[in-house]
C-alpha cells in the first residue's frame, strides 16, 4: 500500500503509521475490535507531506476507524483510549497535524447513512490491524442517495476551519508548519468547495484533478453558470496547484505559482494573503450550493438579505419542534445535521443553520469591503447561543476571541455531535 508516490514520503508515512497502530493495539483488548482501518488521502496514496527545514512533515492527518466487536461498550473504548490519543497528538506534534479516530461497529459500515463521509469512507480504506476481510463488506454510497443539504454541511465545515486559520496578529511568522497549516486549509477550501458543488449536483470523480477538470471545463462551460464562472475566473488558474499540493505535497509548485520564497515567513504572508483573497471564492460557491439545497437562484443576493431569509424561518412552533427533538435520546450524539429521519425542510427550522450563518459572517466580516457594523448586528442578532454579558462592550479582538470559542463549542458538540464541554 503506498501512501505517497515519494518513496521517501511513503517510508516517513509509514513509520508513523506503525507507531500509532502499535500503541493503540497494545492499549486495546483484542476482544474488544475487529479491526482498525485508515482512511483519507493517505489511504489513497495521496498523502500531503512537505519537506520542511526539520524534515518531513504530514499536513494529512492519521484519521482511524475503529471497528469494534458486537456489543462492545463504544463510549468506554473511547473513554479509555483518549488518553493515549491525547499523548500520541502532543508527541506527533512535530511531525503531523495530528491522529483523529472514530469507533464503529461492523452495522455502521455495512449500513452507512447517505453522507459525503460515508461516500469518501468507501473510496479506498487500508486495514492496518485485525481481519481485512472486512474491507470488502463496507457498503458504498451512491452520489444521488446523498441528500443537498449535505453538500452545504460539507461548505460550512470547511469554512468553518478557514475561520480557525485567519491571520491573528500575535502568530509567529517563523513557524514553519503554522505556514503550511494555514496553507493548507485554504487548499482543503478551494478543493472541496468544488466538491461540494458536483455533490450537489450528483456527479463528483473520485480524484481531485477528474473533479476540477469537470468543474472547469464542463459546468463552469455551461450558459447556466455563467456568472458563476465570471466571479471565479480570478480562482481558477490557481486550482491544479493546489491539486497538486493536497495530493503530493508539492510546495515547489506553490512557490513558483504564487511567486514567493519557501522560508518560513514568506510563505507566513503568502498564507495571510490568500485567507483574505479566497474569501470571494467560497462566497460565490457557498451561495451556489445554498442555493441548489433552497432550489432558488441567490447568487445575486447580498449576504444581510441571506440573513433576513435565514433569521425568518425560525419561529416559535419550529423552536418547540427543535427542542422536542434535540431532547430526544439519541438525537444530539448524532448531530442535529444528520438527515436521517429528518426531512432537509426542517433543518433549516433549527438553529445551525443560523449558527453556520453566524460562522459564515464572520468569514465574510474579515474581507475589506464588509460592513464591520453590519457583521457585529448580525452575530449579535443571529448567534443561537448566549454571548458574553459584556459582548457588546467588548474590543473587536476580544469579541473575536469570545465569538471563536462559542462557535468552536457549538460546531463540535452540536453539529458534529462530540462530546465536548465548553471552556
Amino acid at each position: 500500500m503506498l501512501y505517497s508516490s515519494n518513496p521517501e514520503k511513503h517510508e516517513f508515512f509509514a513509520n508513523l503509521l506503525k507507531r500509532c497502530v502499535s500503541e493503540i493495539v497494545n492499549s486495546i483488548c483484542p476482544d474488544d475490535i475487529e479491526a482498525l482501518l485508515m482512511i483519507g488521502a493517505p489511504a489513497r496514496g495521496e498523502a500531503t507531506i512537505v519537506e520542511t527545514p526539520a524534515g518531513l512533515y504530514s499536513l494529512s492527518d492519521i484519521d482511524l476507524i475503529c471497528v469494534a466487536k458486537p456489543f462492545t461498550d463504544r463510549s468506554e473504548l473511547r473513554f479509555r483510549v483518549a488518553p493515549l490519543m491525547a499523548r500520541l497528538n502532543e508527541e506527533l506534534a512535530p511531525v503531523c497535524t495530528g491522529i483523529d479516530m472514530s469507533f464503529k461497529t461492523h452495522v455502521h459500515l455495512t449500513s452507512p447513512y447517505p453522507l459525503i463521509s460515508n461516500y469518501e469512507l468507501a473510496r479506498s480504506p487500508v486495514c492496518l490491524y485485525g481481519d481485512d476481510s472486512i474491507l470488502s463488506s463496507i457498503a458504498t454510497v451512491e452520489t444521488g442517495e446523498i441528500l443537498i443539504a449535505d453538500a452545504l454541511r460539507f461548505v460550512h465545515n470547511r469554512c468553518f476551519e478557514q475561520l480557525l486559520a485567519r491571520p491573528l496578529p500575535e502568530a509567529d511568522p517563523s513557524d514553519f508548519s503554522a505556514a503550511l497549516s494555514s496553507l493548507y486549509m485554504t487548499t482543503k477550501l478551494s478543493l472541496d468547495l468544488v466538491t461540494a458543488f458536483l455533490f450537489a449536483r450528483r456527479n463528483t470523480p473520485l480524484g481531485y484533478e477528474a473533479r476540477i477538470k469537470l468543474f472547469t471545463n464542463d459546468y463552469l462551460k455551461r450558459e447556466e453558470f455563467a456568472p458563476l464562472a465570471a466571479s471565479l475566473e480570478p480562482f481558477l488558474k490557481d486550482l491544479p496547484v493546489w491539486a497538486a499540493f493536497k495530493t503530493s505535497g508539492d510546495l515547489d509548485r506553490i512557490v513558483s505559482h504564487f511567486g514567493t520564497s519557501r522560508d518560513a515567513e514568506s510563505l507566513h504572508l503568502l498564507a495571510n494573503d490568500l485567507w483574505y483573497r479566497y474569501v470571494p471564492y467560497a462566497e460565490a460557491l457557498w451561495k451556489s450550493v445554498l442555493g441548489s439545497t433552497l432550489d432558488t437562484d441567490i447568487s445575486q443576493l447580498p449576504l444581510p438579505a441571506i440573513a433576513k431569509r435565514f433569521g425568518a424561518l425560525e419561529s416559535l412552533p419550529r423552536s418547540i419542534v427543535r427542542t422536542l427533538r434535540m431532547l430526544n435520546p439519541g438525537a444530539a450524539p448524532k448531530g442535529l445535521f444528520s438527515p436521517v429521519g429528518i426531512s432537509w425542510r426542517s433543518f433549516f427550522a433549527s438553529p445551525l443553520a443560523l449558527a453556520y450563518l453566524t460562522a459564515l459572517i464572520v468569514f465574510f466580516g474579515y474581507s475589506e469591503n464588509a460592513d464591520p457594523e453590519w457583521t457585529r448586528r448580525a452575530v449579535v442578532r443571529y448567534a443561537p447561543f448566549a454571548l458574553p454579558a459584556r459582548f457588546r462592550s467588548m474590543s473587536d479582538l476580544e469579541r473575536e476571541d469570545a465569538l471563536m470559542k462559542k462557535l468552536v463549542f457549538f460546531h463540535q458538540s452540536m453539529l458534529l455531535g462530540r462530546h465536548t464541554k465548553e471552556d
